[in-house]
């Protein structure tokens, strides 16, 4: 077999090969230009912080982080502090009102500006950042201009707002926590089960003793008393028991300087509530040295009364309000008008003795 081999010169076009090197580095070089320019114009990071505010503890919300400043986005973020807001079409402003309709504001971030109240704030060309979510802002502008504070911590990602401005968001919260309060003071707690009293014949609670011994002297005489008591308290029959025994060697023994008493206290019965037996205390003339020993009965609850009927207040209002009762600037209670609009309070009266004089 018989094997034959043609060989062919080819020629190097060397300014065919140059054109096309160099066709190839232009496009390399516009390529690579577009792209760390492209880099440059986003050369921040969308994340999410924990921003703290005040009376509404966190939220998780985006935000900008360029070269280590905090950029914030307008409108979510005035949704959230409950300011009025409203987005253009293309995303490129975000106009309303500062809590009151007449403190009107403008974020215009196509001439670089911010308007409120009249007054015109420019900004540089890297301060406001437009998104597919909206406008970001630098947050030192927010507490120039609206006097809201945001400290940023790089290193834990968490943002806080501080404010001195009484925001609707603040007063919103404010009003909350004090309805909570109404509602649990309100609030009737019912135990899961209830340790009711035994009755218990006899028990011994505590026993106290004392010993004393005086001696006066002066130039005429002189004048030694000694004193000694022992008291026990305990239960008997149910009720308290208290006894209590005292002797001197001035008076010696006596029955008046012994104290004995015996009470028993049951809220639930209706005639007689407490009774009493021994040594007992009434609105007549007595002393430590004549006391007055007897049997005492009454219909008198333990617990003191507070309330001496109620005030019925019923008026008219819009459907759906709420309606909130201030008493010595104090708000004790609040409720919601029904579909006609009207709503009722029951005013319980307080009295308060005061001695006599």
């Amino acid at each position: 077999m018989l094997f034959f081999i043609r060989y062919e010169s080819i020629q190097f076009n060397h300014k065919l090969f140059y054109s096309v090197l160099a066709v190839l580095s232009i496009i390399i070089h516009t390529m690579g230009y577009a792209q760390i320019k492209g880099n440059k114009e986003a050369a921040y990071d969308e994340v999410s912080v924990s921003l703290n505010l005040p009376y509404a503890g966190n939220e998780e919300f985006l935000v900008i982080i360029k070269n280590r400043d905090l950029y914030l986005p307008v409108a979510d973020l005035f949704d959230l502090i409950k300011i009025k807001n409203n987005v253009s079409e293309g995303l490129d402003s975000v106009s309303g009102f500062f809590i009151v309709a007449k403190d009107t504001y403008l974020f215009d971030i196509t001439h670089h500006r911010v308007l409120f109240r009249g007054e015109e704030f420019k900004t540089g060309p890297d301060d406001m950042i437009k998104t597919a979510n909206g406008i970001f802002i630098k947050s030192g502008y927010l507490s120039k201009i609206f006097g809201l504070n945001f400290s940023f911590s790089f290193r834990e990602i968490t943002a806080k707002l501080t404010t001195s401005i009484e925001l609707p968001f603040i007063m919103e919260k404010k009003q909350e926590l004090m309805r909570n309060n109404i509602q649990s003071i309100k609030k009737m707690r019912k135990a899961d089960s209830t340790i009711s009293k035994k009755f218990t014949m006899l028990g011994l609670g505590a026993a106290d003793w004392y010993f004393a011994n005086n001696l006066l002297r002066d130039t005429a005489n002189s004048f030694k008393n000694t004193t000694a008591g022992i008291s026990f308290g305990g239960i008997l029959a149910g009720g308290d028991a208290n006894i209590q025994f005292n002797v001197n060697s001035y008076g010696g023994k006596s029955i008046y300087h012994n104290v004995y008493q015996w009470q028993y206290v049951n809220n639930k019965y209706r005639l007689i509530k407490q009774g009493s037996i021994g040594r007992i205390y009434v609105h007549s003339i007595a002393s430590i040295f004549n006391p007055v020993d007897g049997i005492q009965f009454s219909n008198a609850a333990v617990g003191n009364r507070k309330t001496f009927g109620s005030y019925r207040i019923i008026d008219k209002t819009e459907p759906g309000w709420i309606v909130e009762l201030y008493i010595n600037r104090i708000l004790v209670d609040y409720v919601k008008a029904d579909a006609a609009g009207m709503y009722s309070f029951n005013i319980r009266w307080y009295m308060e003795i005061l001695p006599s004089r």
